[in-house]
């Protein structure tokens, strides 16, 4: 992936997700009132970028995400 919007204040959490569960994906994140910003190319490797003041709620909703079987955290 060549998008790379990382800066200062930001932190960047990639996932794999299948392509039929990234609306599904997006509505998670809206009802967690704006967590992350989600950006995908089609490859299945969706970053996902949230505020360094969010990164603990961020890591806590993907190791959910990952035990649902939803996503692939790509450390």
């Amino acid at each position: 992936m060549s998008f790379r919007p990382v800066g200062a204040g930001l932190v960047e959490r990639p996932v794999l997700v299948a392509k039929e569960q990234v609306a599904y994906l997006r509505y998670l994140l809206e009802a967690h009132e704006g967590l992350a910003f989600l950006h995908g190319d089609g490859s299945g490797v969706v970053l996902l970028l949230a505020p360094e003041s969010q990164a603990h709620q961020l890591d806590l909703l993907i190791a959910d995400l990952e035990a649902e079987g939803l996503v692939v955290h790509l450390r």
